[in-house]
């Protein structure tokens, strides 16, 4: 980064760029979108964040206690979800673009992969299955040089007890979207709305 920032604030941040993104009636799966628009707001504060196609998985806390114990993963019970990367020690599924749509998810770095911003990380949560996610999340690894080659790293929720993983992936379609090729008329009104917004919180530090 530029320079340092606390994770409150970026969570701040991130909370008014989302609730917009949503208010201007766009989707919830909107990834591309949000990223774009958090990522605008970081730059017209001085802070570097870089996107990152990552696969993003979350499962609740029944699921994650019984594959931590070592139960396969079909007979763990409760439930998990995931974008691009379903399930710990498979493969990540194909990224692709195709039009507006990707299947994949895109996050926010710093340069030196220290810390994540996941603006959209709601889209994984499944509340009615015992697996809320509120609102974006902010976190950072405790190996980054590891998680940028590869490695998932993995964030329980001490709250909720939900746990969230994200393994960087290579793939760049994702530059291919709409969201990114330009920024839409739309969506830079919306980002200068949000950006709007976060002057009037306490100054990045």
């Amino acid at each position: 980064m530029s320079k340092t920032v606390s994770t409150v604030w970026l969570e701040h941040a991130a909370l008014i760029v989302r609730q917009h993104i949503l208010d201007a009636g766009y989707q919830v799966q909107t990834c591309l979108e949000t990223t774009r628009a958090m990522e605008y707001v970081l730059r017209a504060h001085g802070l570097r964040f870089e996107p990152q196609p990552v696969g993003a998985w979350a499962c609740c806390p029944q699921w994650w206690a019984d594959m931590s114990s070592g139960v396969p993963q079909d007979q763990c019970r409760g439930f998990s979800f995931g974008v691009g990367d379903p399930m710990p020690g498979e493969e990540p599924l194909p990224l692709v673009a195709a039009g507006r749509a990707w299947d994949g998810h895109l996050i926010l770095r710093s340069p030196n992969a220290d810390v994540l911003i996941d603006p959209s990380a709601d889209q994984l949560g499944s509340p009615e299955r015992n697996m809320p996610v509120m609102g974006p999340f902010v976190a950072r690894p405790q190996n980054p040089i590891a998680w940028m080659t590869g490695q998932r790293a993995f964030f329980p929720n001490s709250t909720t007890g939900v746990v969230l993983a994200y393994r960087a992936t290579s793939d760049q379609t994702w530059r291919g979207t709409p969201a990114w090729t330009g920024m839409p008329k739309r969506l830079r009104a919306v980002a200068d709305e949000a950006l709007r917004r976060t002057w009037a919180i306490e100054a990045p530090k």
